[in-house]
């Protein structure tokens, strides 16, 4: 099965089991992203937002509200992924305020045409699209960690029958 087929649209478009789970997305105010937290919205997931101001995640917020019909609340952080400081910052706000992330998205990239530096001295599309996500995806891994749930069981099934004559498979 190749990316893009038919039977993969029609597995992601009927999957549900993002209902009722918070979701942490950087890059959700434009693009893939904002389609993206519009689609988890609609499949009934409580959203968080990143975004660099408020200005900017008013208008996307409204969007991603109705995606799921009944207008679920979607929370906007703050937070400049050019900043370590700032990322610093956001994931403690994301420990304080939520006591469990099931899915985090780093979506949010950037490209620019001449070399940047940011305030910490990095090129800024290194910082943006590399340290960012791995230092954000760091300081909530164990709070990812403790929100999952087991998606597949150690033991195997066995056949009716078969536990009683202490037969495995």
């Amino acid at each position: 099965m190749g990316y893009g087929t038919r039977e993969e649209t029609r597995a992601v478009a009927g999957w549900t089991s993002v209902s009722g789970k918070r979701v942490i997305m950087t890059g959700a105010t434009s693009g893939i992203g904002l389609a993206a937290a519009e689609a988890l919205a609609a499949r009934g997931a409580r959203i968080a937002i990143v975004a660099r101001s408020e200005a900017k995640a008013s208008d996307v917020v409204v969007r991603i509200e109705a995606a799921d019909g009944i207008g679920t609340a979607v929370d906007v952080l703050l937070g400049d992924l050019s900043s370590q400081a700032s990322v610093r910052h956001l994931a403690a706000e994301v420990l304080e305020r939520y006591p469990r992330v099931d899915v985090l998205v780093n979506n949010a990239g950037a490209v620019n045409t001449t070399r940047r530096l940011t305030e910490d001295g990095i090129e800024l599309t290194w910082a943006v699209n590399h340290l960012a996500p791995f230092l954000l995806t760091t300081l909530l891994l164990d709070r990812l960690k403790e929100s999952a749930q087991p998606v597949w069981s150690p033991r195997a099934p066995t056949p009716t029958g078969a536990h009683a004559s202490g037969s495995t498979i």
